[in-house]
């Protein structure tokens, strides 16, 4: 290998031991250059060198990203933490006084990987083995080892120019070097032909002379950075992109130019006030309405539903064609209650109807609400309407005191109709699968099996034994016969007329008298009757909300009912119920969990929040997460075999939603009396801190006081995440301030070692902030970037690393105050590029038709917390957009609920439903608009969309939990130059103030406000509020304009 235009990597490496180094990231390593002396003798072959090795390359980001943006985001990477050190295939000489080692080709190691003979290791460590005898060893020190990458290299030469202070103190490179840093002044500057363009009067100037790697891929860790320290600050870029382009940052006003670039610096920087940013066209455009983002979003395809009774196990998933789909569930299994020894099948178990040519006209839910599905077919003259909702075996669903693990059935009817002028024959084939493969819009193939009619009882053969499946009741005798190993309905159906088929589903193996005999019994009407006024009573408690949208009133009201069908009771103990996160598909995952159990705390539903949350308490430390923790006593994690997910955030979130609770329930003896828990939460957290505190040559490492190195999320590699560590803060503060305003005497303790996590992590993200290049934004000027990890020089790989789990947690958890500088930099960053840069978004076909409409929200459009920056910030065209584009890329409307991914492209589904947490968040942040709290402050209509004053109807929330105590308001629309407010507060303390804010439909200012018929003086026409004093229970306003 030739070693020109090559540059060494040794200096780079953040650990360099005598037989080992460490990167920060992976590097395509190439060859390795001992220097032995003269004396050396011996077989240089005889060396090893032995590379970390875990996911590469069996698993490569080149490949991954042939899958689509979407599917990157799951793709694999290394760490320092796991994996193992693998002998690589080498070959070695000696020349004069060096050891050559370079690198066979990779099939020598991986014979099947006949496409990809390289001759380079992807990793992050290396090791070297020399063996005793060779003499003398050979030197491994920085000076007398070298280790190569793929990636040449080039020169730069660079300007770097700034108005006025501060100076620029220290220069640091990383993969790249300094061979020259001059600084310009006016004298020298006359003299030099090559910038003798510049007006130096109040402009200083250093020229760089840099030798910097060009990465021979994306992914080989060799990207070139600079540092620049400049008073008590600085800021890493990329030469680069210096090269291409101008690299300007507003703040603090330095410009970086190729030194060819003849333009002045006023010249540059005129140049980009020309353009803007996302971040500046979403203010400048009119605001979003639900209307124009569900008009311009791609048509949504079709998906599967749900049907099951309240907080029971078992459930029955319906696709578009009619087929009803048992799925496979390893809790019924591993959490062993009653039901578990009727799951007799393999697999998953479906029954598949087929009419024949009939086409899906349409599909929808009773009230657009409840949890009863109708599907409509059609062929000619003939309609088919299936309807499917489920119900309890041996109880009526309207006594609400159903087990968990108690028989539940599907009940099914048919409605033939012809609508024709002639009679009509239907032949409906019924067919049953095991082993029933399906995607989120069909079923695909599965094993038939033989369906045995016993007069109205089918059955299937399973393990030796007849297994009643289900139970046909006919309306109307018509004829059932065999059809291969299906059977056939025929039925004819004179003109004008109907028929009906009921068939009767249930979920377990029915056996006993009793249960037979109640599957008898069961009719359909009787059952459907009371389904609806169950459910109709089910999504109807608590808070309510209308708005002049009535997709959003219905979303809210079905929502409840989602989480009522995919939240299971324990079988050992129905008081606890495991909040479940996706339908028969995800189990506990806390963070998520914590999402549904606050807005059941926002809705009043303060014991069920309590259900849930006592999961936690239950089954505390009981189960670890990966990491490198010493112990899990304390931490919140386990839920009774229900936990999923290797998310380190999971008890951050617990102890925040445990804080959340007590603040809006108000219950401070529920808080006293699992106090002792809550603390050892808090103990966990204090305790796992300690083991990074570590300082290397005096100087603090940069994870000092984070947590451990652990696992993120769906992504597993072990390190010093951002959102893993200022959630666990969030949650820790969340716990200690609740217990200190309960007066528990540990609550000041605990509130200090918060804010020394919080001292600790600032250190920590600054440093990876000022070590990460900055970003450029639409309108070509450059930002600081937040990266998502530390020791990470940049952006992450896939999106749920640099989107889903990155900076914006700064700011949804306080930890950076939502109107700071650096707060703006992070949304900037996120609508300008995380959002919809084709790496970790959508991406768009024409940026200019798409912007406004498809930008604004990620690939799990509603789980990130993207519109509560903007509600906190007081920037509601921001808030509104993120909010509308967020729901309207993941509603279907046929059924009322959002998918989890619309993946792989916008319109598709992926993921599992009912998503109950993403749904919560879109349910809490649609009650923001009417009712927020910030601090000691109450704010009522502070984010009402404008367009909603100028409708016809009232609209209001109803009895909405805050801190502060319960809130309802209503508002009237503009008549006659006035908005009148109507606000009903039952408040158990008074906030610091309360803001009440009308937003005019054409933003006309406020002339004239009246409160309970007295003159207000205390009002802002810009802000369109008045601040409320010593409000009573009932208040009524009256703004004029």
């Amino acid at each position: 290998m030739s070693r020109i235009n090559r540059l060494d990597i040794v200096p780079f490496a953040y650990k360099k031991g005598k037989e080992e180094w460490v990167w920060e990231e992976q590097r395509d390593i190439e060859s390795i250059v001992l220097v032995a002396g003269e004396s050396w003798k011996g077989n240089p072959e005889a060396i090893k060198v032995y590379y970390w090795w875990k996911t590469w390359p069996e698993e490569r980001w080149e490949i991954a990203g042939i899958q689509g943006t979407g599917a990157l985001g799951w793709a694999k990477t290394d760490d320092w933490f796991n994996g193992e050190y693998r002998l690589a295939a080498t070959k070695a000489k000696k020349e004069k006084r060096e050891i050559i080692i370079g690198f066979c080709p990779l099939t020598e190691e991986f014979p099947a990987m006949k496409e990809y003979p390289v001759r380079f290791r992807r990793t992050m460590k290396l090791k070297i083995d020399i063996p005793e005898g060779l003499c003398p060893e050979p030197d491994l020190s920085e000076k007398s080892a070298i280790v190569y990458t793929t990636s040449s290299c080039k020169k730069a030469n660079l300007l770097v120019e700034w108005k006025g202070r501060p100076n620029l103190d220290f220069i640091r490179t990383y993969n790249c070097q300094l061979e020259e840093k001059v600084r310009i002044t006016g004298e020298q500057i006359s003299s030099s032909p090559e910038i003798r363009q510049f007006n130096l009067k109040d402009i200083n100037i250093v020229k760089l002379k840099l030798n910097i790697m060009v990465p021979s891929s994306p992914f080989s860790g060799d990207r070139p950075l600079v540092t620049l320290y400049m008073g008590k600050d600085g800021f890493t870029f990329n030469p680069l992109e210096a090269i291409e382009n101008p690299v300007y940052l507003p703040n603090p006003g330095v410009l970086i130019k190729n030194i060819s670039n003849q333009e002045s610096y006023e010249e540059v920087v005129y140049k980009f006030r020309k353009k803007k940013t996302v971040y500046q066209m979403v203010e400048e455009h009119r605001e979003q309405s639900l209307k124009n983002a569900l008009r311009n979003m791609p048509a949504p395809d079709l998906t599967y539903y749900f049907v099951g009774c309240r907080h029971s196990r078992q459930k029955f998933q319906i696709f578009p064609d009619g087929s009803i789909l048992i799925r496979e569930n390893e809790r019924l299994i591993s959490v062993p209650g009653r039901d578990t020894p009727g799951i007799k099948r393999d697999g998953n178990w479906c029954l598949t109807f087929n009419p024949g040519n009939f086409k899906l006209q349409r599909r929808f839910i009773e009230n657009d609400e409840l949890p009863i599905l109708h599907t409509v077919f059609k062929k000619d003259t003939v309609l088919i309407t299936q309807t499917v909702f489920a119900t309890p075996l041996l109880q009526s669903i309207l006594s609400d005191n159903l087990p968990p693990d108690a028989p539940v059935i599907a009940m099914v009817r048919f409605i033939f109709k012809n609508t024709g002028k002639k009679t009509e024959k239907i032949r409906l084939k019924i067919f049953a699968t095991a082993k029933t493969r399906y995607t989120n819009t069909k079923v695909m193939e599965g094993a038939l099996e033989e369906l045995i009619n016993l007069q109205g009882m089918v059955y299937t053969y399973y393990k030796n034994e007849n297994t009643l499946r289900f139970a046909i009741e006919e309306g109307e005798p018509g004829k059932i016969s065999v059809s291969g190993k299906g059977l056939l309905y025929e039925i004819r159906i004179p003109a004008k007329e109907s028929r009906r088929l009921i068939l009767k589903i249930p979920f377990t193996a029915l056996k006993t008298p009793q249960e037979l005999s109640s599957l008898a019994e069961k009719k359909f009407e009787k059952e459907f009757f009371e389904a609806k006024e169950f459910w109709y009573k089910a999504v109807h408690q608590g808070c309510r909300i209308m708005t002049p949208e009535p997709i959003l009133n219905r979303f809210h009201a079905t929502h409840l009912a989602h989480i009522f069908i995919n939240d299971e009771a324990m079988p050992d103990d129905n008081n606890l119920v495991n909040t479940c996160v996706g339908t028969a598909s995800y189990g506990n995952f806390s963070n998520e969990a914590c999402m549904i159990i606050n807005d059941l705390d926002q809705r009043g539903l303060h014991r069920e929040a309590e259900r849930r949350l006592e999961v936690f308490f239950k089954y505390q430390g009981t189960v670890p997460q990966p990491g490198n923790f010493t112990d899990f006593h304390g931490m919140f994690f386990g839920a009774g075999g229900y936990e999923c997910g290797a998310y380190n955030q999971h008890h951050g979130w617990v102890l925040w939603c445990m804080g959340e609770h007590f603040r809006l329930s108000g219950d401070r003896a529920w808080l006293l009396s699992h106090a002792e828990k809550l603390i050892e939460g808090c103990e966990w957290v204090i305790r796992q801190r300690q083991l990074t505190k570590k300082e290397i040559d005096g100087e603090r490492v940069w994870e000092y006081g984070f947590l451990p190195a652990g696992s993120l999320e769906d992504v597993t590699e072990f390190y010093y995440w951002l959102s893993t560590n200022v959630i666990t803060w969030w949650g820790l503060n969340s716990c200690a301030q609740a217990l200190l305003e309960a007066g528990h005497p540990e609550g000041k303790r605990l509130v200090k070692e918060a804010e020394e996590y919080a001292g600790d992590l600032k250190a920590g993200f600054e440093r990876a902030r000022l070590n990460s290049p900055v970003v450029r934004l639409r309108d070509g000027t450059y930002i600081p970037h937040y990266p998502s990890r530390l020791y990470l020089r940049g952006r992450d790989y896939g999106w749920i690393r640099e989107v889903l789990e990155g900076a914006i947690y700064l700011i949804t958890t306080h930890f950076l105050e939502p109107t700071s500088q650096e707060a703006t930099w992070i949304l900037q960053d996120y609508e300008d590029n995380r959002y919809i840069d084709r790496n970790f978004g959508y991406g768009f076909k024409n940026f200019k038709k798409e912007w406004f409409n498809l930008g604004g929200f990620s690939m799990q459009p509603n789980l990130l917390p993207g519109p509560v920056p903007y509600i906190e910030r007081d920037q509601i065209k921001h808030f509104l957009r993120a909010f509308f584009n967020g729901f309207a890329s993941a509603f279907r409307p046929d059924l009322n609920l959002l998918v989890e991914h619309p993946l792989p492209a916008l319109g598709k589904t992926g993921g599992a439903h009912f998503k109950t947490s993403d749904e919560a968040n879109v349910s809490r942040w649609l009650k923001f608009m009417f009712v927020y709290t910030m601090g000691d402050y109450l704010y009522i209509g502070r984010g009402i969309p404008r367009q909603w004053f100028a409708k016809k109807e009232k609209f209001w929330l109803k009895n909405c939990a805050t801190r502060f105590g319960i809130v309802s308001i209503e508002f009237c629309p503009l008549e006659k130059n006035k908005i009148t407010c109507i606000l009903e507060l039952e408040l158990r303390r008074n906030p610091g103030a309360i803001f009440l804010r009308v937003r005019h439909p054409r933003q006309a200012q406020i002339k004239r406000v009246l409160v309970n018929n007295s003159e207000q003086r205390e009002f802002d026409p810009e802000k369109e509020w008045v601040i409320l004093e010593n409000p009573g229970r009932k208040t009524i306003a009256e703004f004029y304009y």
